[in-house]
């Protein structure tokens, strides 16, 4: 399985950002990786081997340059969703 779905949407700095805008982040950059991985995981079970890979973005470690914020968070919300995924099935 792969997650790729990602996209900043458009551009806040976190002090401005509106309430939609963080929400519809974590909706396309973590929620939605979520909610496949989930409905995936007893399919990868079953077959006995298989992987996940949820694609990250740079600005996990810049921290979202440009009001790329919002972006940011979510991927790095992703990051530690994808390392307690990487515990829980290993």
């Amino acid at each position: 399985l792969v997650n790729n779905a990602g996209s900043p949407l458009s551009r806040s700095s976190l002090a401005d950002c509106p309430t939609e805008l963080w929400r519809q982040a974590f909706a396309v950059n973590v929620d939605s990786a979520f909610f496949v991985t989930r409905r995936a995981i007893p399919h990868l079970k079953a077959s006995g081997r298989g992987a996940v890979v949820n694609i990250l973005s740079l600005s996990v470690q810049t921290g979202g340059a440009g009001g790329a914020g919002p972006y940011a968070a979510a991927k790095g919300a992703l990051e530690v969703m994808t390392r307690t995924l990487a515990r829980e099935l290993a």
